[in-house]
């Protein structure tokens, strides 16, 4: 790639066409064909107006259109599909959020689609969550969520329900269809929750303890926790389409797991295990284009790791 990642939880995302990072104060995207080797690899930075350190960048369906949304200790930007063009911008300074004065305390995380009601979610160190709606004239802010007592950490969603994590790994869902109502709550350990992601009747928690938590929506319960990593997992994804998800940790180990199905029921199954020596992984992402090829990437290497999907 010509530059590496910066050390945040989830620093990858792909959307079928980019796969993007950020690092520092910018964002770099990529062709996700790159790392195939089937078109010559060519990494280059999008313009911000934001001169913070940005703390994450994800692509966001809505209505089937891919949005590119950066946050960061400015506040959030949003662009369209091409990476370049800028179609919504909020200054952190802006809402009427009573924040702490020291500098450098407050910020946004998390990103995440809730595709049925055409919002963007996106966390905040107060335990905030923004509501973005994309209308047909354009991205607004539609409202302010108080959602956590600590900093958000990493948002999701199934269908109409958000997820949320925290900072000290509470997990929260939401019902997106009636303004965002508290459905249920999975209390953490003082361990921070970086990524969570949704299927089904399931949702997946990663956490820096090394532990992923599978809880089931339904019957609001824990349905079991696995020790997944040696050390700190440092990313999480699941697949668009096969009922899967992967971590990668601070071990350098990529792990892909099975959700329970009609099939399989009673567990979470290790489907495979990858080791990358001495890479301090910092995210991972499926390919969105198709093939459920999988791209990680690493904290201080230029390069993209890539394994075949063959499911």
């Amino acid at each position: 790639m010509g530059t590496s990642p910066s050390l945040l939880y989830g620093n990858l995302s792909c959307n079928g066409h980019f796969g993007v990072f950020a690092q520092n104060h910018q964002v770099f995207r990529f062709l996700e064909a790159t790392a195939s080797g089937a078109v010559k690899p060519e990494c280059t930075a999008i313009p911000l107006k934001d001169s913070s350190d940005i703390t994450q960048a994800s692509w966001c369906f809505v209505d089937s259109r891919p949005y590119l949304v950066t946050t960061s200790f400015n506040g959030i930007h949003v662009f369209a599909e091409d990476a370049k063009t800028v179609e919504f911008v909020f200054p952190l300074k802006s809402s009427d959020i009573d924040f702490d004065q020291t500098e450098g305390s407050h910020f946004t995380r998390g990103i995440t689609a809730v595709e049925d009601v055409s919002h963007v979610c996106v966390g905040a160190s107060t335990g905030h969550i923004f509501v973005l709606e994309v209308g047909s004239d354009g991205i607004n802010l539609a409202d302010t969520k108080a959602c956590h007592k600590y900093p958000i950490c990493a948002l999701g969603n199934v269908g109409e329900i958000l997820a949320s994590s925290d900072d000290y790994g509470n997990i929260k869902l939401w019902d997106a269809k009636n303004d965002y109502a508290e459905l249920c709550r999975f209390n953490g350990h003082a361990f921070p929750c970086i990524g969570v992601k949704g299927r089904g009747n399931y949702i997946v928690g990663a956490y820096v303890s090394g532990h992923i938590r599978v809880f089931k929506i339904r019957e609001q319960c824990l349905f079991t926790e696995i020790s997944g990593h040696a050390r700190p997992i440092s990313a999480l994804d699941i697949h668009p389409s096969v009922n899967c998800f992967a971590t990668v940790g601070e071990d350098s180990v990529l792990n892909v797991w099975e959700l329970p199905s009609k099939d399989n029921e009673d567990q979470v199954t290790l489907f495979m295990t990858a080791e990358t020596a001495d890479s301090y992984f910092t995210g991972v992402c499926f390919s969105r284009n198709g093939t459920g090829n999988i791209l990680a990437n690493s904290y201080d290497k230029d390069t993209v790791s890539y394994w075949n999907g063959n499911y």
